[in-house]
């Protein structure tokens, strides 16, 4: 069998006519490949309107082993690189995509995310990131993307370099800006160039940062704003940006530990409940689970798990703001603030 074919394609489309008729399936078809700015194939399509009427079944697989038939695909890998974010227009809509190789063991591929899932590559997930993929499919351009009906999760936070502990190579920090600097105009094959640079603090301890590729990102920057660097080359005590580099200025809720974003799934486990957030797995622990479930007291015979059971529709899909503290990979919820 040939990657591309899908051995349940016909099956799907079968029962779906037999669901909707031909002639509304045809119309629901094109709408989905529509939305995607024709990116999506017409067997993905089908496959994404039978998961829907729940006739088709994801699958679960390594980078490696990801085929074009398989319409959703469940995999998981490390974040590489991040692009910059691009921005589509059809029919009077627009649409934000950001793409960013993932990789594992043995084997890289390009994720494409759209919309809101494109968000979080600007201040909840990036680079030394593990992620977890749900619902993803394979493109006309063999890229695995991510539409609204998928879902992404951080399962382990990338490790992030100390200021005055680096060793020469490649970093990925964070830090606040302390100060910034005057471009430097220098000549290169015959054309005049520009350098930005800042000073990049943790605490008293201090990095002075270079951007030789998109140094006009200088200029967004204010003093204090918090900032992540990916694939920046610590070298001559300096960390250098180059093309592959990355910098992320951080929202005001990621520098002062605050997590929002709709409730995707709340499970009880040891050490309390534990929802995904925003992208962000967060565990409320007894002091925090009241807050989270809306209530200002347990009946008294009701254990948590019912109440949880009891609630978990309402939760699922709402919007809500946490106070978090993060020791090591554990992200532990201090305060509902809304």
């Amino acid at each position: 069998m040939k990657d591309t074919e899908n051995p349940h394609d016909e099956k799907h489309y079968a029962q779906l006519c037999g669901i909707l008729g031909k002639d509304a399936l045809e119309a629901q078809i094109g709408e989905k490949m529509d939305a995607y700015f024709g990116l999506l194939t017409r067997d993905t399509a089908v496959f994404l309107i039978a998961k829907m009427h729940g006739i088709a079944k994801d699958a679960q697989v390594s980078l490696t082993d990801a085929r074009a038939w398989m319409r959703r695909i469940n995999t998981q890998g490390k974040i590489a690189r991040v692009f910059p974010l691009q921005t589509h227009e059809k029919n009077g809509r627009e649409k934000k995509s950001v793409r960013m190789v993932i990789e594992d063991a043995a084997a890289s591929r390009t994720l494409v995310l759209w919309d809101a899932h494109a968000n979080l590559a600007f201040g909840e997930i990036g680079v030394g990131d593990e992620i977890r993929i749900v619902g993803s499919y394979m493109t006309r351009d063999k890229e695995l993307a991510l539409g609204a009906d998928g879902s992404i999760e951080r399962t382990r936070q990338a490790e992030f370099a100390a200021i005055g502990q680096m060793e020469e190579g490649l970093h990925n920090i964070k830090g606040e800006v302390r100060e910034i600097y005057l471009d430097y105009h220098y000549m290169k094959n015959g054309t005049e160039r520009k350098m930005g640079s800042f000073l990049l603090a943790q605490g008293d301890k201090e990095v002075r940062v270079v951007l030789w590729a998109q140094p006009q990102a200088v200029k967004e920057l204010a003093q204090w704003d918090a900032v992540r660097i990916e694939n920046a080359l610590f070298k001559n005590n300096e960390l250098q940006l180059g093309e592959q580099s990355r910098l992320v200025k951080l929202s005001k809720q990621a520098k002062q530990n605050v997590v929002e974003g709709e409730i995707a799934s709340a499970v009880l486990g040891n050490g309390g409940i534990i929802a995904q957030i925003g992208g962000r797995e967060v565990v409320f622990e007894e002091s925090a689970m009241k807050a989270f479930l809306g209530i200002k007291s347990v009946p008294e015979g009701v254990s948590m798990h019912t109440l949880l059971e009891l609630k978990k529709e309402s939760l699922l899909g709402k919007k809500i703001s946490v106070e978090i503290e993060e020791k090591e990979t554990l992200c532990t919820a201090k305060k509902v603030l809304a």
